[in-house]
């Protein structure tokens, strides 16, 4: 650099303009020989000076150009290559220039399009308009969408952005934008949104109860069949929370922790279970839950069908397969008694009219008597059995007459219980009625009587000699009456006290002096009480007898609910 002061080289530079200005003959005879060297050596300096800032500017210059060559050629592969596609058009819409990613876009050639209309592109021109007017109004747009034209005239949907670009004027001069494809993203979102539709038209559709909840228990969708289930509306139901609502019981169903266990592992877990109306009654659901996921988010998803009328023809059938089974067992135990109970007694009894018939002649009297005890013995039981046979038989067809009546009880027990009275003196039994005089009951007389009869037979057979029967009545309400029929027998255990009423089980056994047993009359006392709106109920201890109780109506009031 100059090694004067800045003032020095100006003062200098001043001297000189004034010679030249004065046109003086030479600087000789102004300057000094010290001003005239520092002049021409301050010259010297500036040229030099100059030179050095020309090449400056030549480097500047080619770096520059250096760099403006990359630029281009790095904005150049820019433009060739990324997948989005970029334009420039005039105002009235001639293309400038187009990315040659529009070959993949719409099938054209970039040289196609440049000097074209870039309505060419348009799959409905007017389009344009509306953009060509936002551009104007806001100077920009962003991803503005926009239907494209490919070559074979199939529609591109395109994201669109653009600037309107400015000439140094201020005023409007081209626009500059980029195109990218959203085709596939666009038939995605229509295909989720048919696919949304078709879902809640399903949901809202369907006949089957829809539920979507969050893990929480929030109802998160709820469609109208679930809604109208419970006696709700939709909108009552959604984003309230289930156990809110009672719909469901906490314990409704068995194993409830380990269902829930199964859904959290995905599994689909059907089951059956009771829920509740809004008005309080309830109804049998046949419930399938899974645990799906929406927008990352968990829920659970149950469909619930209405099989409250299934269940109920499932129970009907199952009564009637017990029925059936029922009657097919008695159906055996009919035939079971009529070859092998009626048999045996008719055989004896034959037995005894024979030997009397072949061996009167030999026979003496005390002999004759006790053949004719015999006899009549047999004769008793042939009658018993086959009274119950008869008894149960119009049961079963339904053909038995019920016609409830007041009857004094005490009367009716004494009278029904001559014939046992001799089978018990025989025994030693001694039969005990604790029944008041004037005690009445509402019952059928006939039926009532074969109750009777058939309890106290059967304590007297199978009680020892010596034994007792006791048979107590009790008024403990206005309503009813309670009757008791207790022995000192050989009573019975829990295996024989399970079947005393199914005859499909083989629970009969004789007497302790042999007297046969067919159980059938239990099973007739049974059905008889129950037509008087009673319940047989039986208490036994092996070695220390039975007792039977039951209960009748008492009064007329009660007539219309046993009829």
């Amino acid at each position: 650099m100059n090694k004067h002061t800045r003032s020095e080289a100006e003062i200098l530079r001043q001297k000189a303009e004034d010679l030249l200005k004065n046109k003086e003959s030479g600087p000789a005879a102004k300057l000094s020989a010290a001003d005239t060297f520092k002049l021409i050596h301050e010259l010297e300096v500036n040229q030099l000076e100059l030179e050095m800032q020309g090449e400056e500017l030549q480097l500047s210059k080619s770096a520059t150009e250096e760099a403006s060559r990359v630029s281009e050629e790095r904005y150049r592969t820019l433009f060739e290559n990324v997948q989005d596609v970029f334009y420039r058009c005039n105002l009235a819409g001639i293309i400038h220039d187009i990315s040659p990613s529009i070959k993949h876009f719409t099938d054209f050639d970039r040289n196609e399009l440049i000097g074209t209309n870039v309505f060419n592109l348009y799959f409905n021109p007017v389009d344009r308009d509306a953009l060509l007017s936002a551009l104007m109004k806001n100077g920009q747009v962003r991803d503005y969408e926009v239907k494209l034209k490919t070559k074979n005239g199939d529609i591109r949907f395109a994201s669109l952005n653009a600037s309107l670009m400015f000439d140094p004027n201020g005023k409007p001069g081209y626009i500059d934008g980029s195109l990218r494809d959203n085709t596939e993203r666009r038939k995605s979102e229509v295909a989720l949104r048919e696919s949304e539709l078709r879902f809640r038209t399903l949901f809202d559709q369907a006949n089957e109860g829809l539920i979507l909840l969050t893990m929480d228990g929030r109802i998160s969708e709820v469609n109208k069949s679930f809604a109208e289930m419970h006696g709700y509306t939709v909108d009552e139901l959604r984003n309230t929370s289930i156990s809110d609502l009672d719909v469901l019981r906490e314990d409704a169903f068995d194993g409830r922790a380990e269902v829930m266990r199964r859904i959290n592992a995905g599994e689909v877990v059907r089951f059956e279970v009771e829920h509740y109306h809004k008005d309080g009654h309830s109804f049998i659901l046949s419930d399938t839950v899974s645990l799906i996921t929406i927008d990352n988010q968990k829920f659970y998803l149950a469909f619930h069908q209405d099989i409250t009328e299934r269940k109920k023809v499932e129970e009907e059938i199952r009564l009637q397969k017990e029925e059936l089974h029922f009657l097919n067992a008695e159906k055996d135990k009919f035939f079971s008694i009529i070859a092998h109970e009626l048999r045996g007694p008719f055989n004896g009894f034959l037995g005894f009219t024979n030997m009397l018939v072949d061996d009167l002649d030999a026979l003496t009297l005390k002999e004759i008597q006790k053949i004719a005890v015999s006899m009549r013995n047999s004769a008793t039981n042939l009658f018993r059995l086959l009274e119950n046979l008869l008894e149960w038989s119009r049961l079963q067809r339904g053909i038995t007459t019920f016609v409830p009546a007041a009857c004094n009880l005490n009367h009716l027990v004494s009278e029904t219980l001559r014939p046992v009275m001799d089978s018990a003196n025989k025994k030693g039994i001694i039969i005990s009625i604790d029944i008041p005089v004037d005690l009445k009951v509402f019952a059928d007389e006939y039926m009532l009587g074969s109750i009777f009869r058939n309890l106290a037979s059967n304590a007297v057979k199978f009680t020892i000699k010596g034994g007792m029967v006791t048979i107590v009545a009790k008024q403990p309400t206005a309503n009813s009456v309670e009757i008791s029929v207790s022995d000192t027998g050989i009573g019975m255990n829990d295996e024989i006290m399970d079947g005393l009423f199914r005859p499909d089980l083989q629970t009969s056994r004789k007497g302790t002096d042999g007297e046969p047993s067919t159980g059938l009359g239990l099973i007739i006392c049974k059905e008889f009480i129950e037509k008087h709106g009673g319940k047989l109920q039986v208490e036994s201890e092996e070695g220390k007898g039975s007792v039977f109780r039951f209960t009748l109506p008492a009064t007329y009031e009660i007539r219309e609910n046993l009829l």
